[in-house]
């Protein structure tokens, strides 16, 4: 086992540089962190489903042989592939804060929608109902104006009889 390799049982994220430029954000380390936290475990998995599989063959072809441990040497990344693929992970991770803030700005679209259709419909309802008034307004005025109409009349026709039967 190499001496810069981490062991599966303590994980270290991976010494060295972080390819793709260094600065900005820690969306990078966190990206690499995942990718190194399930490398070990894919290869824990592996260890043990080597051992499983071995004890298996031992116990149907060679009873009597236990297999304590399997333990299998996890490969050395090549910089410039270890490189490439922090590159890609970043790209993958602006991509999606890329879509999530596309999101947000939709959710807030949609949310300024309903709150301007909102308010045209509260503007509406208050118009309404200030028509309504009007209308209640002018139609009091009206019939105020014929029982005024049939007030005079009456009176008219009192003083027409009046003189009449004089």
């Amino acid at each position: 086992m190499d001496s810069n390799q981490p062991r599966a049982e303590t994980p270290q994220p991976p010494q060295g540089g972080r390819g793709g430029g260094g600065g900005g954000g820690g969306s990078g380390f966190s990206a690499i962190l995942t990718v190194f936290l399930s490398f070990i475990a894919i290869f824990v998995m592996i260890d043990e489903k080597m051992k499983d599989a071995l004890q298996g063959d031992c116990t149907r072809y060679a009873p009597g042989i236990e297999i304590m441990s399997v333990r299998v040497t996890k490969p050395t990344i090549p910089e410039s592939i270890r490189r490439n693929f922090e590159q890609m992970e970043e790209e993958r991770t602006k991509v999606l804060i890329a879509i999530e803030k596309q999101r947000v700005v939709e959710k807030e679209a949609e949310t300024s929608k309903k709150m301007a259709i909102s308010e045209a419909e509260k503007i509406a309802n208050v118009s309404k109902i200030l028509m309504e008034q009007k209308l209640m307004e002018k139609d009091s005025a009206r019939k105020q104006q014929e029982i005024e109409n049939q007030i005079y009349m009456a009176r008219e026709k009192s003083l027409v009889d009046a003189d009449f039967y004089r």
